[in-house]
């Protein structure tokens, strides 16, 4: 297990996830988290990290990066 920590600033939640690869923050306080099992999953900041959904990839996600250009 890794921890990745993650400040979104309005308090501070623990949440577990299972063999992080890659994460990052959205502007709409979401937390994108990659997983070993070829698995995105999209959790809520402002819910405690709660698991709202996730996705499936094709191959093991290394790195998320957001373009909003």
């Amino acid at each position: 297990m890794r921890v990745i920590s993650v400040h979104h600033f309005e308090s501070q939640d623990v949440s577990t996830v299972s063999t992080p690869l890659a994460s990052t923050t959205t502007p709409d306080n979401k937390l994108l988290v990659a997983t070993d099992n070829l698995v995105v999953e999209v959790r809520e900041l402002q819910s405690s990290g709660q698991l709202t959904h996730s996705f499936q990839t094709i191959d093991v996600v290394t790195k998320i990066i957001l373009d909003f250009d």
